[in-house]
């Protein structure tokens, strides 16, 4: 590796190193997200997590019949 190549971002190591960390997300973000019974339902993605070296994430839905 050339000493001549630097970048503002870090080394290539730093880089690798933030893409594993465990919960980049940070802001509240509106997603549809599927239920248990495989309908799509509006949600919050509230963060994220990495298993298995696949990215999972969290999110907040209701549960039951909130028409009322």
């Amino acid at each position: 590796m050339s000493s001549r190549i630097t970048s503002e971002l870090g080394t290539l190591g730093d880089r690798i190193a933030r893409m594993r960390a465990t919960e980049p997300a940070r802001t509240v973000r509106h997603v549809l997200a599927r239920d248990e019974a495989g309908l799509w339902q509006p949600a919050l993605l509230v963060g994220w997590f990495r298993a298995q070296d696949r990215w999972w994430g969290r999110v907040a839905m209701l549960d039951g019949d909130h028409d009322a």
